[in-house]
Order: structure tokens, then sequence, then C-alpha cells
């Protein structure tokens, strides 16, 4: 069994358990915000997702049992004005969904805590997506606010994967867990 560690700073760490199999992990105290330092390292992350040939499965998790990924960080409005486009043209946290709704490995949110707004999002651009009866909350609050949310994985997610795929994702899944196992 192969593992490996990669810390992206604070808000990100990635841990390899073998070559077709990495775990994703959240940590960016006290709620998980969406910073623009978390995009710049979702980024990065992507990019070896992108590159890796032998990946089947990422599994994103949250260090904190409260918080998946709570929303951005207001706070920084204008560092996250201040970030280049992504690479595919789009504003950078639109890019990082896009990317995530499109790499060939499967994604799973392992949803324990709180995902609203952009991390509502960032849960609907995984390809599957599971939550614990007793800590998960999903929630859009433009919803509260009288707006529509959508134009990103929600509006994308209904023609993105069909039942025949799921079902493939499954099967790669289970042979990647074996051979972990092995």
């Amino acid at each position: 069994m192969t593992i490996d560690a990669e810390c992206f700073r604070d808000g990100v760490r990635r841990l390899t358990l073998c070559s077709s199999y990495w775990e994703v992990t959240f940590n960016n105290p006290p709620i998980n915000l969406i910073d623009p330092d978390t995009i710049a390292q979702l980024n990065a992350l992507l990019g070896k997702i992108e590159s890796n040939p032998t990946l089947n499965v990422v599994v994103f998790k949250s260090n904190d049992p409260d918080f998946f990924i709570a929303h951005y960080d207001i706070s920084s409005v204008a560092a996250f004005a201040a970030l280049p486009p992504g690479p595919t043209g789009l504003d950078p946290w639109n890019d990082v969904l896009v990317r995530l709704s499109r790499v060939p490995a499967l994604t799973v949110a392992a949803l324990r805590g709180r995902a609203r707004g952009a991390g509502s999002q960032f849960v609907l651009a995984c390809d599957v997506r599971f939550a614990s009866k007793e800590r998960a909350v999903l929630g859009q609050f433009e919803v509260g606010g009288g707006a529509v949310p959508g134009g990103g994985p929600m509006a994308r997610r209904p023609i993105r994967r069909q039942r025949r795929q799921a079902r493939q994702y499954w099967r790669i899944y289970a042979r990647s867990s074996a051979r972990c196992r092995s």
C-alpha cells in the first residue's frame, strides 16, 4: 500500500492511500470558508487529478465535523476579484466546479456537517455524494433572499451523468478499493 500526504498550506490536504485512490480533506478553521487560497489550492489539486491517468477515485471530506465547506469568505471580496480566470476561461470558482465535474476520476463528497452556498455547489459538482443522516446540511441561501440559485452545478448536474455511467463508476470504485486493500 502506498501512503503519501501533501499539504496545500492550511486549507486543503491530500492523502494518497494508493495510486488509484486519494482522500482530500478540507481544513480551513474555524468553519472551512472558501477563500482565495482555497481556490488556488483546489486549482493545483485539480491539475494533479487531471494529469494522473491511474487515479480512479477522489474522496473529499472535512476535518471539521460541523462544516464540510461553509461558503465564501466575504471579507476577501477584493482578493477574489483579483484572481485571474482559470484554465477554462471562467472565473476562478466556476472554473474549479467545471473542472471538478469533468475529471476522469470518480469524485465523492463525504458530507458531514454544513455545506452552504458555494460549499453546496462543490458537493453538487462531485459525481457521488454520501451524507451523514445526523450532521449533513445542504443549503442554498440565495433562495432565502429571493434569488434563484444556479448557473453552476445545479444547472449542469441533470445532463452530466446518466445511470449507465454511474454504474461504470461504481465498478471502477470497487476495483480501486480491492487494489488498495491488497
